[in-house]
């Protein structure tokens, strides 16, 4: 049954070309393909063209930039050079900060001794009669220690009053007895005063 259908196609007119019909999709594929390879080798050319612009001027950036940090790298090796001569400098120098330090705060504290005599021996007026004085610095404090008579008791209590009225000091008086030595109603009496220089 198919050998006469074969046969009846056949005087029907109708005829199938195999040959032309895989030569026409071969010619397709090949227009296809050629079409192809051409937009791929257009994308290539194109790369190639962007990279023959890029890669000149991305290397001309990198040499700027090695010289930029070479130069950058000399100023660096300079700067801590310098560095390094100064902090042997700064040490070199310490002990004469350090002393200059020591002999501005002795100073100091020198110039607050005299005040704190000084503050101490104005404080007397007429009504006292000192029979000694020692003036002790022990760090940083001032220790004024004296002994002295005087006409009256209120007397004695003015002096401890004025004398012990300058900044961060302590001041008392340690001991009164009576004496005759300025008057009938007279008092001998020890002054202590501490001063904190800090």
């Amino acid at each position: 049954m198919e050998l006469s259908s074969i046969l009846s196609g056949a005087r029907n007119g109708r005829t199938i070309n195999v040959r032309a019909n895989i030569l026409a999709e071969w010619t397709a594929d090949q227009v296809r393909i050629r079409a192809q390879v051409t937009r791929n080798l257009i994308v290539v050319a194109l790369c190639g063209a962007v990279a023959a612009v890029v890669v000149p001027v991305c290397e001309t950036a990198r040499a700027r930039l090695a010289a930029a940090n070479a130069a950058r790298s000399r100023e660096l090796a300079g700067l801590s050079a310098q560095v390094a001569k100064l902090s042997a400098a700064q040490k070199a120098s310490a002990p004469a900060v350090a002393a200059s330090q020591l002999h501005s705060q002795t100073s100091g504290y020198f110039k607050r001794l005299l005040q704190e005599t000084y503050a101490v021996l104005d404080s007397a007026d007429s009504e006292i009669l000192f029979s000694s004085a020692k003036i002790e610095v022990h760090g940083a404090e001032i220790a004024v220690d004296c002994r002295a008579d005087a006409q009256n008791y209120a007397a004695a209590a003015a002096f401890a009053r004025h004398a012990g009225s300058s900044a961060n000091a302590a001041s008392s008086l340690a001991s009164t007895r009576p004496s005759t030595l300025l008057s009938s109603n007279g008092v001998s009496f020890e002054y202590i005063k501490k001063v904190d220089l800090q």
